[in-house]
C-alpha cells in the first residue's frame, strides 16, 4: 500500500495488519504496478515523472528512472481512450507484449468505469464514481460481457483493488481506511483503519518475497 509519507506499506492480507514498511527514494509513491512475476513493484511518484523499482523479496528500493532530459520535462499521466467515428467507446483489451499483438472487444457506449484484473484472469471488477452514483461491476472476460452491476454507499475519491484469491473487493483513497467487499455479492465486510493516509495499494500473492517459495 503506497502512502503519503513516502513509504509502501506492506500488508498482511489475513489479517490486513502492517507487517513491515519501504522507504521510498523519489517521493511520494502515487501509484504501484507489480510486475507479471511479482518479484518487483514499479511505483510512479507524485509528479508523473519518475520510476522506481522496489524488489519484493528484498522490501527495498533497487533503482529509478526518469525520461525527462535537461530542459525537457516527460511525465507518465497514464494512457487515454481514442474516439472511434466521433464517439466513445468502452472496452477491454488483453495485450500480448511478446509478439506486440492485442485483442480487443467492446462493451457499449463509455460509462467511465475503473478497472481491476481479477487472479487468473477470467473475471475483472470495475468502479464508478461519481456523485450521487458508486457502482460495482464484474465483467466476464471469457464470455466478453458485464456480468453484473450494483449500486453502493461509495465515498469521494476511490480506488479499487481485488484480493489475491479473487474473493474481496477492497475500496481504499482517500484517507487511511480500507473497506472490504464480498466480489461476489457486493455486501460490505467490514473497515481496516490505518496510520498513514494512502495513494495506491496492490496484492502480492502468498509466497512471494522472505520465505516464499
Amino acid at each position: 500500500m503506497a502512502a503519503y509519507d513516502q513509504s509502501i506499506l506492506v500488508i498482511d492480507e489475513n489479517t490486513l495488519e502492517v507487517v513491515d514498511r519501504i522507504e521510498t527514494t523519489t517521493g511520494i509513491p502515487i501509484s504501484l504496478t507489480p510486475a507479471q512475476n511479482h518479484e518487483r513493484i514499479c511505483l510512479r511518484n507524485a509528479e508523473f515523472e519518475e520510476i522506481e523499482i522496489i524488489d519484493v523479496a528484498a522490501r527495498k528500493s533497487i533503482d529509478s528512472f526518469t525520461l525527462s532530459r535537461g530542459r525537457s520535462k516527460v511525465r507518465i499521466w497514464g494512457m487515454a481512450v481514442d474516439p472511434v467515428q466521433n464517439r466513445r467507446i468502452m472496452g477491454i483489451a488483453r495485450v500480448n507484449l511478446a509478439e506486440k499483438e492485442f485483442d480487443f472487444f467492446t462493451l457499449g457506449p463509455s460509462q467511465g468505469v475503473g478497472f481491476r484484473l481479477a487472479p487468473g484472469g477470467r473475471k475483472g471488477y470495475g468502479l464508478v464514481q461519481r456523485i450521487g452514483n458508486y457502482e460495482f461491476w464484474t465483467f466476464d472476460l471469457e464470455g466478453r460481457r458485464v456480468e453484473s452491476r450494483q449500486r453502493f454507499a461509495g465515498r469521494p475519491r476511490m480506488s479499487l483493488e481485488v484480493s489475491s484469491n479473487g474473493e474481496l473487493l477492497y475500496i481504499y483513497n482517500a484517507g487511511a481506511t480500507i473497506d472490504v467487499y464480498d466480489a461476489d455479492t457486493y455486501e460490505f465486510l467490514r473497515t481496516v483503519a490505518y496510520d498513514a493516509d494512502m495513494t495506491s495499494f496492490i496484492m502480492i500473492p502468498e509466497g512471494t518475497g522472505p520465505g516464499g517459495g
